[in-house]
């Protein structure tokens, strides 16, 4: 066998080699690009027992995020996989093999914080990420009176209910009253009643109440909501 012919023969069976390689190699590669990571987050505050919604972080809130790497729409085990954590591009903590991490939320420009996760799969590495909104705690007033219109001499109630507070219970916020010359501060409790008097003049036709919840244990966490009655 000459010499051309050897050489021939290495060169088929080298392209060979390499188209398998290739193959194998490309295989390869798609499945563990077939990974996905999924995300999912929930903040540890306060809010009313019939809130149907996503509870929403404010400054302070603790919040959980929590990690599955997902392949042809299994879980695949990640429990020998190093993960990292960055908060906002600054890194965190590194761990291996746990899902679930956690953070102290804090109000930004952008109005959101951005968590990003890095780990691997089948050695290669994979990452994903997504913004959490960080907001304001809120006080909405509930008036049970059609278009805010009350009647001279009327008792009314009224209930202020707290939003994404960082407590556990209404105990351990302060409610506040504010209407005319009178200042109700009542801890704990979130309901206000009280007897319409007669207007004197067209402009006391107008009840103006202010309503402040804030939270016992951090005096600066606060929220204030105004109300208007129309006295007939």
């Amino acid at each position: 066998m000459n010499s051309i012919k050897i050489q021939r023969i290495v060169l088929f069976v080298g392209i060979i080699v390499l188209c398998f390689v290739f193959l194998f190699y490309s295989k390869t590669n798609a499945q563990t690009n077939d990974a996905n990571i999924i995300l999912t987050w929930s903040a540890k505050n306060f809010y009313p027992v019939d809130f149907i919604g996503k509870p929403l972080p404010t400054h302070g809130t603790r919040v959980f995020v929590s990690l599955e790497v997902v392949r042809d729409g299994k879980p695949t085990d990640i429990t020998s996989s190093p993960i990292s954590w960055y908060v906002d591009g600054d890194f965190i903590e590194s761990t291996v093999g746990e899902k679930t991490f956690s953070f102290f939320a804090k109000k930004t420009s952008t109005g959101g914080q951005i968590i990003r996760v890095k780990t691997q799969n089948n050695n290669s590495p994979i990452e994903s990420s997504i913004t959490i909104p960080v907001i304001q705690p809120e006080t909405v007033v509930e008036v049970p009176y059609f278009s805010n219109i009350v009647s001279s001499g009327q008792e009314i109630s009224l209930k202020a209910i707290p939003y994404f507070f960082n407590n556990s219970s209404l105990d351990q916020l302060l409610f506040i009253w504010q209407f005319g010359d009178t200042v109700k501060k009542i801890a704990g409790q979130n309901s206000l009643s009280l007897r319409i008097g007669k207007p004197l003049t067209l402009d006391q036709k107008k009840f103006f109440i202010k309503t402040s919840i804030q939270n016992q244990n951090n005096p600066l966490e606060y929220a204030n909501k105004s109300t208007i009655l129309t006295i007939q």
